[in-house]
């Protein structure tokens, strides 16, 4: 199926986590770069004009996840950042020649999830 990042895209992934049975407690990090074949052809074939080449369309990620079980319940959170510089290449300001800032974006997230087990996993503690 793929990583489903696009064309020309690349992505680096980190996680570091402590894991006992089903309790998970981790920090991740990624990086993904969107497209960087359309970022050539866009600032260096004359045609759209000579923009901030060094610039790609990159997602950072930063992200907490916590995973607990009590009894037949299994809680997790993820606390996401996500800081989205040069976003899809639109530059706001209208100025193509120049860095736009008001291109960069930021979003966090957060995500909480309860799951009761009928019958409960058994993992050796």
């Amino acid at each position: 199926m793929g990583a489903a990042i696009g064309p020309g895209s690349n992505s680096v992934h980190i996680e570091l986590a402590w894991i006992k049975g089903l309790k998970k407690i981790g920090f991740a990090a990624e990086r993904i770069a969107y497209n960087n074949d359309f970022t050539i052809y866009n600032y260096f074939n004359g045609i759209v004009g000579n923009g901030y080449a060094d610039r790609y369309y990159t997602h950072l990620n930063l992200a907490l996840n916590l995973q607990w079980d009590v009894h037949n319940f299994l809680i997790s959170a993820s606390l996401q950042n996500t800081n989205a510089l040069n976003y899809r290449w639109v530059k706001l300001n209208n100025v193509f020649a120049q860095p736009a800032p008001d291109s960069d974006r930021s979003n966090t997230r957060v995500q909480v999830s309860l799951i009761y087990f009928f019958k409960r996993p058994n993992f050796n503690r």
